[in-house]
């Protein structure tokens, strides 16, 4: 994302004050990773993280870059086996399909591979 634009946010919903700090702490012992990026917390107060991400992609896309080209980079976990694909959550697959239908938004879909720590025996 750093490389897309000088405009990066990492996003996360928080459901309170003490994941928000957890967050944020875990944000900032990292920051040769994280230089360049500004870290976002959005308070919400139920699971459904969804809502709440795609508000502040809009507002975002709308009232602080209107007229302008909004980037979305969104991973897609990419297990080992695919019965695990299962497992993982489709929040990612359920957000570009929400964001898809918004004019001024792109989206880029991040490939990120989980494999098997070594020594791991099934």
């Amino acid at each position: 994302a750093k490389r897309l634009a000088s405009d990066v946010r990492a996003v996360s919903i928080v459901t309170s004050p003490e994941q928000r700090e957890r967050l944020s702490h875990c944000w900032n012992r990292v920051p040769g990773i994280t230089d360049g990026v500004q870290f976002v917390p959005v308070e919400y107060d139920y699971r459904n993280i969804l809502e709440p991400l795609i508000q502040y992609i809009e507002k975002v896309n709308q009232i602080e870059f209107p007229n302008q080209l909004t980037t979305v980079v969104v991973p897609e976990f990419i297990p080992e086996y695919r019965i695990a694909r299962f497992m993982h959550s489709r929040t990612a697959e359920r957000l570009r399909n929400r964001l898809t239908h918004h004019p001024g938004i792109v989206i880029i879909q991040v490939p990120y591979h989980i494999r098997r720590s070594p020594g791991y025996t099934p």
